[in-house]
C-alpha cells in the first residue's frame, strides 16, 4: 500500500536562485525549515512571491529555483514563482496617509494584496496541504485566503519581531512630526504582526526575550526556534595576530551605521594603544560604506567571502558594533563556532544566551568597546577562554543539528494535530 507523503507549502519572498552567494541569516533559517521538512519526508512546494523582471518567464525562474535548492541546500522541491503582479498604486499623498494607519496600505501590504489576485498564487493557495509555512510577515498575509480540501496548520516564522525593531529605530527620531508618523506606522505594523501571530497555529521567534514579549501581549502559540550555525569539528587556533573581524551585509543599515561608528570613534582609540591593530571588514556591500571608513588606517575591505574560515583563522576575535535593529546575530554565533570571541554592544548580542565576561564581552559605549578590544588583543588567555566558552554554548544551544531536530519535532506535532482535526471532521 502506497503511503501519501504529507504536503507542506512554503511561502517566501526570497530569491532562491542565487543560493551560492546567499549567506545571510534569513536564508540560513529558511534552509533549516527545508531540511526539517525533508527529514520528515514531506513533499515540499515553494511559492516564491517576488515581482521580478517580467522578461524572465516565471517558469524559467521556477526551474532555476528547483536546481539551486537541490544543489546548495540538498532538498527536493517543487517551485512556483509568481512575478506577474505589482503593488497597487494610489495617489501619493493619500497613500502616504493610509500607509501610516494600516499595514495593508504599506508597500509590502499592497504587494500581497496584488499577489492574491495573481492566477498562479490563487491556484497554489487552493492546494491540499498539511502545513503552510509563512516565511516572515508579508507571506503570512496570504494565508488568510487559503482554500483547499482541508484547513492546514499555519506556521508563521516571525524570526525577528518587526514592530519591536521599528519601535527601537523611532527612538532616534525624537519628538517631531516625523517622530509622530513613525509611532503611528509602528502601531499599524504591530497590529498586523500580532494579528498574523494569533491567526497562526504556531509562531516561531528566535529568542526567549521575543517569546516573553509576545506572551505579555496575550499570545499563547509562540515558540522559540533559535538561529543556528554549522559547527566545525574543532576551533581554529589563535595565532596572536592583531586582526579584528566584522562580518555582515552592509546594505543593511544597522551594519553600515555600526561599522562606520566603530571605524570613526572606536578604532582610533584602539590604535592609540595598539598601533598594529587592524580591522577586516568581510561581506557584500562594503563598497557602499563612506570613503573615510574604507580608506581609514588599518582597515581592510574583503568584500563577499564564500568561505569565511580563512578570515576567522586570521582574526583574533570578531566585533559586532550594532546599535539598532533586532533579532539574534548569526555573525556572533558563527564566530563562536569557529572558536572566536566577540566584542559586541548589548543590542548586538540581544537574545543570545552568552554570558557577559564569560562567553562574550559587551560594551556600553565607545570607550568601553575600545577597552574590551584592547583587553582581548593583549590577553591571549582571556581571549581563548571566552572563545571556547562561546563555542561550548553554540554546541549545546545553537548548532544546526539541534535546530533542525527541534524544528522537525514542532512540525511533527503540527502534523499530528492536523491529522486529528481531519479525522474529527
Amino acid at each position: 500500500m502506497q503511503v501519501t507523503r504529507r504536503h507542506i507549502l512554503v511561502i517566501t519572498q526570497l530569491d532562491l536562485t542565487t543560493l551560492a552567494v546567499q549567506k545571510h541569516g534569513i536564508y540560513q533559517r529558511l534552509h533549516a525549515y527545508m531540511l526539517a521538512a525533508s527529514q520528515l519526508d514531506m513533499r515540499i512546494t515553494l511559492l516564491v512571491v517576488r515581482p521580478q523582471d517580467a522578461k524572465i518567464p516565471s517558469e524559467v525562474l521556477a526551474e532555476r529555483t528547483v536546481r539551486s535548492v537541490a544543489e546548495h541546500w540538498g532538498c527536493e522541491v517543487e517551485a512556483v514563482v509568481a512575478n506577474d503582479f505589482a503593488a497597487n498604486e494610489k495617489p501619493k499623498r493619500l497613500l502616504a496617509l493610509l500607509s501610516l494607519c494600516s499595514y495593508g496600505f504599506s508597500y509590502p501590504g499592497r504587494l500581497m494584496q496584488a499577489a492574491q489576485k495573481s492566477p498562479k498564487v490563487r491556484q497554489v493557495l487552493q492546494g491540499d496541504y498539511a502545513i503552510v509555512l509563512a516565511h516572515r510577515l508579508p507571506p503570512a498575509l496570504l494565508t488568510r485566503s487559503m482554500g483547499g480540501v482541508r484547513t492546514p496548520r499555519v506556521v508563521f516564522d516571525v524570526d525577528d519581531i518587526e514592530h519591536v525593531k521599528e519601535a527601537r529605530s523611532r527612538q532616534s527620531v525624537g519628538p517631531s512630526v516625523r517622530g509622530l508618523a513613525t509611532r503611528i506606522r509602528t502601531w499599524a505594523l504591530m497590529r498586523a504582526e500580532l494579528g498574523a501571530v494569533r491567526r497562526a497555529s504556531a509562531a516561531l521567534v528566535c529568542s526567549k526575550s521575543d517569546e516573553s514579549y509576545l506572551r505579555s501581549r496575550g499570545v499563547s502559540n509562540a515558540y522559540v526556534l533559535p538561529n543556528a550555525v554549522p559547527l566545525p569539528e574543532s576551533a581554529l587556533p589563535l595565532t596572536g595576530s592583531k586582526v579584528m573581524l566584522m562580518v555582515g551585509q552592509y546594505s543593511y543599515g544597522p551594519n553600515a551605521a555600526g561599522i562606520t561608528r566603530f571605524v570613526r570613534q572606536v578604532l582610533p582609540m584602539i590604535q592609540a594603544s595598539e598601533p598594529r591593530a587592524e580591522l577586516w571588514i568581510a561581506g557584500a556591500g562594503s563598497e557602499l560604506l563612506p570613503e573615510d571608513v574604507k580608506s581609514a588606517a588599518g582597515v581592510r575591505l574583503l568584500g563577499f567571502v564564500d568561505d569565511l574560515s580563512s578570515c576567522y583563522g586570521a582574526a583574533e576575535f570578531a566585533v559586532c558594533p550594532i546599535y539598532a535593529g533586532g533579532g539574534t546575530r548569526i555573525k556572533i554565533l558563527e564566530a563562536a563556532a569557529f572558536g572566536r570571541a566577540t566584542v559586541s554592544t548589548a543590542i548586538g548580542a540581544e537574545g543570545l544566551s552568552l554570558e557577559d565576561g564569560k562567553a562574550i564581552l559587551l560594551a556600553e559605549d565607545d570607550v568601553h568597546f575600545a577597552r574590551n578590544c584592547l583587553q582581548l588583543l593583549s590577553d591571549a588567555q582571556l581571549n581563548n577562554r571566552i572563545a571556547l566558552s562561546a563555542r561550548s554554548t553554540v554546541r549545546s544551544i545553537y548548532s544546526r543539528e539541534s535546530q533542525i531536530g527541534a524544528l522537525a519535532g514542532l512540525l511533527s506535532l503540527q502534523l499530528d494535530v492536523q491529522s486529528r482535526d481531519t479525522i474529527a471532521r
